[in-house]
């Protein structure tokens, strides 16, 4: 993992979708660094979380305020979707590898994640589960300082989702970051209690 420090300040951040009449989400600000270990945002169903998340990787530009992020902010970040994070027309392997990642690390995280009996099949021909296995995979053996997590437990069974609470555990515990969406309170709450002690955990609460 890269140790460099990655970080994000936005101050009043909104984006107004074309011919929309309202800002989405509403004006907020919100700051966070790896060193500060878990960030996990909590508001209710259309409140605009995937928007918020899409104006702190830079995906949109902010109609409103304004977001400072670090030198290496988009280096050194990795991403889990709720939508599709694959590039479809390439094979889940191909995928992997256009990262550029530890061909052996890889190796054993696509076996920890079962996902190596289908390295060679393209990704547009996943299920979702298959999908937010592979997407998940590819973020852990990133190396990447900052994880963006959007609804970390979609589409997947118990057992993916127990196995993806450790790989987060672990990757904050050895000194990385994350900023984490999910309506699944019970998955978080165990982050929560898996870091209880670290002091490495923050949870914002929006409301409408």
């Amino acid at each position: 993992m890269d140790k460099s420090e990655v970080y994000f300040n936005a101050r009043e951040i909104a984006y107004r979708y074309p011919r929309a009449t309202q800002l989405t989400p509403k004006p907020i600000s919100l700051e966070h660094s790896t060193k500060d270990g878990v960030l996990c945002i909590e508001a209710p169903n259309g409140y605009g979380k995937t928007t918020l998340l899409s104006l702190i990787l830079g995906e949109l530009a902010p109609t409103k305020g304004m977001i400072e992020r670090s030198r290496d902010f988009a280096s050194n970040t990795a991403c889990v979707f709720q939508r599709t994070g694959l590039f479809p027309n390439l094979t889940v392997i191909e995928n992997f590898l256009s990262s550029r990642i530890d061909r052996q690390r890889f190796e054993s995280i696509s076996v920890r994640h079962c996902i190596d009996h289908i390295l060679d099949s393209p990704a547009g021909l996943l299920s979702r589960g298959e999908e937010k296995r592979v997407q998940i995979a590819r973020c852990v053996v990133s190396g990447r300082g900052l994880w963006i997590i959007d609804e970390a437990t979609a589409n997947l069974d118990h057992a993916s989702s127990a196995l993806f609470l450790d790989d987060c555990v672990e990757h904050v515990v050895s000194g990385g970051g994350m900023v984490v969406v999910s309506h699944d309170y019970s998955w978080m709450s165990d982050l929560e209690t898996s870091l209880r002690y670290s002091g490495r955990f923050r949870k914002v609460v929006l409301t409408t």
